[in-house]
């Protein structure tokens, strides 16, 4: 892991080892990919864990190392470390799986031994610690208890069981004189019926839908043309608005680091809301012009391979993106700045990608909904 000498003084050092965070994990294996935040390595014969960890939220996963020099799905978890916190965590071989230490009194032998353990620790990476803040600046330890899956793992692979597991427990897999069939659950096709294992989905905030058999035909059409409904909906979940942006950057990383692809699923479906709210623009301009600055950052660190997702199927982020710039441009309620803004970004965009957001599709032209 790269050292801070270059980078800092001795004494910024001394007092960032003071103040900072750790993270102690005594036996995770040599040749494991194991990351914090934005950066990511192969752990050596000697690392046992990260130093000077800066307050706030992170995010460390693990990868085993795979076949043929390959290396298996990332799992990993969501933490808002405070300062001078300690975590410690132990590597399961059997679960694959980083899992708390659970021996208070090793704990605090640990910590009494910290400056002994230095040479163990690698220093927090602290020249991507900028780009690291402007994705999760909204993300704190409230959001992250409520959106982390009950078992506290975010894993790049569904966690599947089967149906009869599910049903029998381990019981099921047993052929013995009690239970001399074994019992097998399958679809039409013949495969087995698998489920996602209970408490392992990361709980995002669902999109309300609206109920249309209640609606006339101009409530019906106002209501396809405007998802207003849909974000009240989601914001009355929260106690601030700014805690539902806080999920969409929530969304990113989980993405973006956690290589999860349902994560992506619900950043597309949040943007898609966000930017077809004509009459909330005034209302809530400045959770708009927040939702500007929060997508900015994420567009400005987002890889070329993931971009590459992000734009595909007919480019949804161009087009989605005309439409709530056309709705800005056309509003009487939005402010003064939240305009100016929206026309910063507008810009940008079409200088960085070439996109040409004047060109509306006609997916957005009224359409009425019988």
């Amino acid at each position: 892991m790269a050292s801070t000498s270059a980078e800092m003084s001795q004494e910024q050092a001394q007092r960032l080892f003071e103040n900072g965070g750790f993270l102690f994990i005594p036996n995770l294996p040599t040749g494991f990919e194991f990351g914090i935040d934005y950066n990511s390595w192969k752990t050596g014969p000697k690392f046992k864990g990260v130093k000077m960890i800066p307050p706030g939220c992170h995010f460390i996963f693990v990868s085993c190392s795979g076949g043929q020099g390959g290396q298996a799905p990332r799992i990993g978890f969501f933490h808002y470390f405070q300062p001078k916190e300690l975590v410690v965590k132990n590597w399961n071989e059997e679960s694959e799986d980083l899992v708390d230490e659970t021996d208070q009194e090793k704990v605090e032998r640990i910590r009494l031994d910290l400056r002994n353990l230095d040479q163990y620790l690698g220093a927090y990476p602290f020249e991507n610690y900028k780009t690291w803040f402007s994705l999760t600046y909204l993300i704190d330890a409230a959001l992250i208890k409520r959106l982390e899956p009950e078992i506290q793992r975010i894993s790049a692979q569904c966690d599947l069981v089967s149906k009869e597991f599910e049903e029998l427990g381990a019981s099921g897999q047993r052929v013995d004189r009690q239970n001399p069939v074994r019992v097998r659950y399958s679809d039409s096709q013949g495969l087995p019926i698998m489920h996602l294992k209970p408490g392992s989905e990361i709980r995002f905030t669902a999109i309300p839908s609206a109920d249309l058999d209640q609606c006339t035909v101009s409530e019906r059409t106002a209501r396809s043309m405007d998802l207003g409904f849909a974000l009240r909906g989601m914001l009355a979940t929260y106690e601030h608005p700014k805690q539902l942006l806080g999920e969409l950057q929530f969304a990113y990383v989980c993405f973006l680091v956690g290589h999860v692809f349902e994560a992506f699923e619900q950043w597309k479906l949040l943007i898609g809301v966000f930017c077809k709210c004509e009459e909330a623009l005034g209302e809530l301009s400045d959770f708009f012009a927040e939702f500007i600055m929060v997508l900015h950052f994420q567009l400005k660190t987002t890889p070329q391979e993931f971009f590459v997702d992000i734009v595909a199927n007919n480019n949804f982020l161009a087009m989605t993106l005309s439409n709530f710039f056309l709705l800005l441009d056309s509003s009487d309620s939005a402010s003064v700045q939240l305009k100016r803004k929206g026309a910063r970004f507008k810009n940008a965009l079409s200088v960085k990608y070439g996109w040409d957001f004047d060109s509306v599709s006609d997916e957005y032209k009224p359409v009425v909904v019988e």
